[in-house]
C-alpha cells in the first residue's frame, strides 16, 4: 500500500518500529475517506406509521454501514437531542431542512432519510439521500423497491451502495465483502424486529436500570426469531454494560450458535475474556483468532488480538497484529490508541505514544479512552496541568466516565489536595451507581481519607 509520507510524519518512530519487528503484510488496502452521516429511524407516509419498525430498520441499515470503511454513523443520543431542540420527535418525518440543519450542527457530511410501507408481506422502502460537504445541499431520491419481506436485508444493501456511489465512496473489495455479509440474513420477522427496537430505544436513554429491560427485549426478539443473531449479540451488549459478565459471555455465544461467521460476537467475547477479573488472555487471544478468521477485513479484531497478545508478554507479535489492522484501516482510531499504549509501555518512546494518542483523536475527537490514554503520558511525565485539561476533555465528552474522574482525582493529588478532594468525592460518587468499581471505590475512600488531611495541613500552613 502507497501511503503518502505527510500522512505518516507524525508516526515516524511507529513504522520504524514496524519495519523492525514485523513482517509486511500480505495485502493492504486503503480505506475510502470516511464520510459522518446522518442516520434517523425510517419514517412511513402513512397515516398509523409504525415507529418501531421504522428504529429497527434504522439500526439494521446502520449496523451494515458501520461494517464498511468509508460510511460513519453519528450517535444516536446526539441526534435524538438535537431533534428535541428542534420540536422534533424521535421517529418522525424529518423535514430535509431540518435534517441538514442537525447534521451540519454534529460535523456530519451527509445524511440519510429513509422511508418504508408494510404492504401485507412486502415491504417497500425508500430513502433521500443529502449531501452536505459543499456550500449547499446536493440532494438524490433512492426509488422505493417494494420486496418479500424477508428480502428487506438485501434491500437495505441496495440503499446503502446507493449513497456510498452518491457520495462518492468507494467501498473497495473488503468494504464490499463486508457489507454484503451484514445483509445476508433474511429480514428478521416483523414482531422480533420490534422487540428488538424496544432494546435499542431503552439503551439510548442510557439510564443503569434500563440495560436489563433493553437485554430482555433482545432476547424475546431472539426467542420470536431464533435466526436473528444480531438481537443475541445486542443481548450481550446490554448485560456487559450491566457489569453481568457471564450473561453476556453466555448471549454471545448464542449469537455465534445462531452465526458461526459473526466476526463481532467473537470480537466482543475477546473483549469480555480479557477483561475478565481473571484476566483469560489465551482464551481472548482464541476468540480474537476466531473473529480474524470469520472477517480477515475486521480491522478492530487485529486490535483485541494485538492487545491480548501483550497482556502475555508477546510484544513483537502484537505489534505484528497492530500493523496488520493499520494495513487494513490506517483511518482506524483504536489501531493507533493501541498502538500508543504498547509504544510507551514496552518500548519506552514518550514522544511517539504522545504522536500515536493524538492521532486517534484527529481521527476520533470523540474518543474518551484516548483522551485518558494521554493524560495518563503528561501525569508520568510530571506535567500535571496538562494531564488535568486531557482528563477535562474527557469529562467534557462523557461526565460520568469513572476512569477519567479516577485519573483526574489523581493528578489533582500533586497540585491541589483541596481539589483531589472534590474529584475523589465526585468519584466514589458516580462509581457507587456502577457495580464493577466496587474495588476502586475502596481505593478511593482512603486516597479521599488521605487527601483530606493534607487539604487541612495545608490551609493550616496559610
Amino acid at each position: 500500500m502507497e501511503v503518502s509520507v505527510p500522512a505518516w510524519r507524525r508516526l515516524a518512530g511507529a513504522v520504524t518500529l514496524f519495519l523492525l519487528l514485523a513482517p509486511a503484510p500480505a495485502r493492504a488496502e486503503a480505506p475510502a475517506p470516511r464520510v459522518l452521516v446522518l442516520l434517523v429511524p425510517l419514517a412511513s407516509p402513512t397515516e398509523a406509521p409504525d415507529p418501531l419498525v421504522g428504529e429497527g430498520l434504522m439500526d439494521l441499515l446502520g449496523w451494515g454501514m458501520g461494517r464498511t470503511f468509508g460510511l460513519q454513523l453519528t450517535e444516536a443520543r446526539a441526534v435524538t437531542a438535537a431533534l428535541e431542540a428542534r420540536q422534533t420527535a424521535w421517529g418522525a418525518p424529518v423535514r430535509p431542512a431540518v435534517a441538514a440543519e442537525v447534521a451540519r450542527g454534529l460535523g456530519a457530511g451527509a445524511a440519510l432519510l429513509g422511508t418504508f410501507r408494510l404492504e401485507e408481506d412486502r415491504l417497500a422502502l425508500g430513502a433521500t439521500f443529502l449531501d452536505l460537504r459543499g456550500p449547499g445541499v446536493r440532494e438524490e431520491a433512492f426509488s422505493e423497491t417494494a420486496v418479500p419481506w424477508a428480502e428487506g436485508s438485501r434491500a437495505l444493501e441496495r440503499m446503502v451502495r446507493a449513497l456510498a456511489k452518491f457520495l462518492g465512496v468507494t467501498l473497495g473489495p473488503a468494504g464490499e465483502r463486508r457489507l454484503s455479509q451484514a445483509f445476508q440474513r433474511p429480514t428478521p420477522a416483523a414482531a422480533a424486529l420490534r422487540r428488538y427496537a424496544t432494546g435499542r430505544a431503552t439503551l439510548r436513554a442510557g439510564t443503569t436500570e434500563g440495560l436489563e429491560q433493553a437485554a430482555d427485549a433482545f432476547a424475546q426478539a431472539g426467542e420470536i426469531d431464533p435466526a436473528f443473531g444480531l438481537a443475541f449479540f445486542r443481548q450481550g451488549e446490554a448485560h456487559e454494560a450491566a457489569s453481568s459478565r457471564w450473561r453476556a459471555a453466555g448471549a454471545y455465544r448464542r449469537a455465534i450458535h445462531v452465526d458461526p461467521a459473526f466476526a463481532e460476537a467473537y470480537k466482543s467475547l475477546g473483549d469480555l475474556l480479557a477483561k475478565s477479573p481473571r484476566r483469560l488472555y489465551e482464551q481472548a487471544v482464541e476468540a480474537y483468532g476466531k473473529a480474524v478468521e470469520a472477517d480477515p477485513d475486521y480491522a478492530d479484531a487485529y486490535v483485541g488480538l494485538g492487545d491480548a497478545l501483550s497482556a502475555t508478554g508477546r510484544f513483537d507479535e502484537a505489534v505484528r497484529e497492530y500493523r496488520r489492522g493499520l494495513g487494513i484501516d490506517p483511518l482506524n482510531p483504536r489501531v493507533h490508541y493501541s498502538l500508543a499504549r504498547i509504544l510507551y509501555t514496552e518500548k519506552g518512546l514518550y514522544h511517539e505514544a504522545v504522536e500515536a494518542y493524538q492521532r486517534a483523536l484527529t481521527l476520533e475527537p470523540t474518543f474518551v479512552e484516548a483522551h485518558i490514554g494521554l493524560g495518563d503520558l503528561y501525569e508520568e511525565k510530571g506535567l500535571y496541568r496538562e494531564a488535568i485539561a486531557t482528563y477535562r476533555q474527557a469529562l467534557a465528552l462523557k461526565p460520568k466516565h469513572p476512569g477519567a474522574l479516577y485519573a483526574l482525582a489523581l493528578a489533582y493529588e500533586k497540585v491541589s489536595p483541596k481539589e483531589a478532594v472534590a474529584r475523589w468525592e465526585e468519584y466514589i460518587k458516580v462509581a457507587s451507581e456502577l457495580p464493577g468499581e466496587k474495588e476502586w471505590i475502596d481505593i478511593a475512600e482512603q486516597h479521599l481519607k488521605k487527601m483530606r488531611q493534607k487539604a487541612v495541613e495545608q490551609e493550616k500552613r496559610r
